[in-house]
């Protein structure tokens, strides 16, 4: 199955999408730096602290 940045990768002139100085290269190194297990433990993390962080705004407020 093809993600969503292998799909943009595979498009004729993508480079043309990306911001001004970023590369193809700069952008392999993030997407493979972590396995397949453990990209969604990160943002299911990521997930989690932001609603905690917004309960606990939200607590504060009241």
């Amino acid at each position: 199955m093809m993600t969503h940045y292998d799909k943009l990768k595979s498009l004729s002139g993508a480079a043309h999408y990306l911001n001004s100085g970023t590369t193809f290269e700069q952008l392999d190194e993030i997407a493979y730096a972590i396995g397949d297990n453990e990209a969604p433990q990160r943002l299911n993390q990521a997930r989690d602290d932001l609603f905690r962080s917004i309960n606990k705004s939200l607590k504060s407020h009241a």
